[in-house]
Parts: C-alpha cells; structure tokens; sequence
C-alpha cells in the first residue's frame, strides 16, 4: 500500500494521474512519450423554433403589488387570468399585474 492512501505503489515507469472524479488513468504521455493534443471543431448548425399547437397554451396573471402573492393560477384561456386580475384589483385596489404565457415549442435541424 502507498504511503497516502489505499492504492498499491506506483512502479517508477508508470506515471499515473487522477481524473476530475478521483479515478486514476494512466498518463498518455507516460505511454507515447509525446504529448497529446486533441481538437475540437465546432459547426454552425440553423435550427428554427415553432410553436407545437397540441402541447396548448397555458395563461396565468400575478399580483406584482408589495406582500402580494397571489396569481389566477393555470388557465387554459387567456380571459379566465384576465378575470382573475380584474376581479382581484375590485377587491383588493392592487393594479399591477403580471401576465404570463406559456406554450411548448419544436427545436428542429434547418438542414
């Protein structure tokens, strides 16, 4: 065992190192004698992003008054969150309000 952990002792023509995840691997240099280099080529791909009509739309409205938490909640309908924040500014006098939508949408390759 070596002197720092579990592991059996290195030989002296074996260079080891440790990985990122505390793995060892052997050092390509230690192989070859020649470092290694590697090279990554990067290309630029188009996509386009639509909207995808079966995932449907979700509505909702928020309160953005002070120590105001409340929201319409989900809606399928935009009318059901404007609803919402019309009757909470009668009954509260809150007039601010966030409006937020949300849909699902394809990522696809333009190629």
């Amino acid at each position: 065992m070596s002197e720092t952990g579990n592991s059996p002792p290195e030989r002296p023509d074996e260079r080891r190192l440790h990985n990122r995840h505390g793995l060892r691997h052997q050092d390509p240099e230690a192989r070859s004698g020649a470092p290694v280099t590697t090279r990554a080529v990067y290309r630029y791909v188009p996509h386009t992003i639509t909207h995808v009509p079966e995932g449907g739309v979700v509505f909702e409205a928020f309160c953005t008054a002070d120590a105001c938490c409340e929201g319409s909640g989900p809606q399928d309908e935009q009318e059901a969150a404007q609803d919402w924040a019309l009757h909470h500014a009668g009954r509260t006098g809150h007039d601010l309000f966030r409006r937020v939508v949300t849909d699902h949408a394809r990522v696809t390759r333009a190629d």
